[in-house]
């Protein structure tokens, strides 16, 4: 009997799938990735992957029937961008290099 998304049959846990996201190059990941370096099943790594997804801890899109997965990288909290107006950064910028 395979695991579902609620019920994996193996002792990988989340953590272990959240390691291999963080730690693989490019910076997405497929399920069939996580089950390969794990050695569990796809549904196992698919029901550890949605349950980061739930806590927010990885992101997930659909693309060409493959869903990738990937860790969020500083996005997840962006603030709100503060309206400056104009300011004259280049040129105070040129006129340090040119004082030194």
């Amino acid at each position: 009997m395979s695991g579902t998304d609620s019920e994996p049959t193996t002792t990988v846990s989340a953590e272990d799938v959240l390691e291999v996201v963080e730690t693989m190059e490019p910076p997405v990941v497929t399920t069939s990735d996580i089950s390969n370096v794990l050695g569990c099943s796809t549904d196992d790594a698919r029901a550890r992957l949605n349950a980061l997804h739930e806590r927010g801890l990885v992101r997930r899109r659909k693309t060409s029937g493959i869903v990738l997965w990937w860790v969020p990288r500083g996005d997840a909290e962006r603030p709100d961008p503060i309206d400056m107006g104009e300011t004259n950064a280049l040129e105070e910028t040129e006129a340090s290099h040119t004082r030194n």
